[in-house]
């Protein structure tokens, strides 16, 4: 797989900044992953996310798409912003669909999802060997959106 160039992963909301692109990442099955900082207008750092590329067994439970917003930029749609533009990357890659999973209860992340038109696939129980359970995981909403 060949990287893409990321530097068009901006607009006057956001700007996703390149930190880390790895060719393989064994907890996710051996998919490449782009990992990024989320800055805002102001060149202000407000969170992560990563685009994790492709889809395999691994990936049904942990999502192509992961964001991390800092607590005092929540409630700014600052995941929704920046999901927008993985998106982006995500076709790039012909990628066909991503998907997000979240715990059941996960309101932000639901909402999010709702926002970006994401259409819930299944929630169900992790299985019980899944890493997510070893943090407290146990339980998950998976998202979809045929790109």
């Amino acid at each position: 797989m060949e990287f893409k160039n990321t530097k068009y992963l901006k607009n006057a909301e956001v700007e996703l900044r390149l930190r880390e692109a790895v060719k393989s990442v064994e907890k996710f099955g051996g998919v490449p992953v782009y990992y990024f900082d989320i800055m805002n207008c102001d060149g202000n750092k407000v969170g992560t996310c990563e685009l994790r590329v492709g889809h395999n067994d691994e990936l049904y439970y942990y999502g192509n798409i992961l964001c991390e917003i800092e607590p005092r930029y929540q409630g700014r749609h600052f995941a929704y912003k920046a999901t927008r533009l993985l998106l982006l990357l995500a076709k790039d890659h012909k990628m066909g669909y991503i998907s997000v999973t979240c715990a059941k209860d996960n309101v932000k992340i639901k909402s999010t999802c709702d926002m970006l038109g994401m259409k819930l696939l299944e929630e169900c129980d992790l299985p019980l060997d899944h890493p997510i359970r070893n943090i407290g995981g146990k339980d998950a909403s998976i998202y979809v959106l045929d790109l």
